[in-house]
């Protein structure tokens, strides 16, 4: 009939679940803000689609996650982009910005 299954060996067991804790902290890795004084920051996306726009978005939703965790909203100061493109198509921006508080709407 058909052959009973069995589970990995133990000692194959914590290599897998090592792993995969790894790709997992790999996934949630943390995007170094520079600290430029006088309220600016900076940071680097990269973008493997989109071009240049693709990196500017990424870089804008990196800023804007950094601001909220303060309560404020990014404003951008100033782009640099590498020019051309790397090993693997994708495209490299830096981003000045600032954390300010939102606005709100006063009727």
């Amino acid at each position: 009939m058909y052959a009973k299954k069995s589970s990995p060996p133990r000692n194959l067991r914590w290599p897998a679940y090592s792993l995969a804790a790894l790709l997992f902290l790999a996934a949630c890795a943390h995007v170094a803000v520079q600290d430029m004084g006088s309220g600016r920051h900076a940071l680097v996306a990269v973008s493997s689609s989109g071009g240049y726009y693709g990196s500017h978005e990424e870089a804008f939703e990196l800023a804007s996650d950094y601001c909220s965790k303060y309560r404020q909203a990014a404003v951008i100061e100033k782009f640099d982009d590498q020019p051309g493109v790397g090993a693997q198509g994708q495209h490299t921006s830096r981003l000045e910005f600032s954390c300010v508080p939102p606005r709100t709407l006063h009727f």
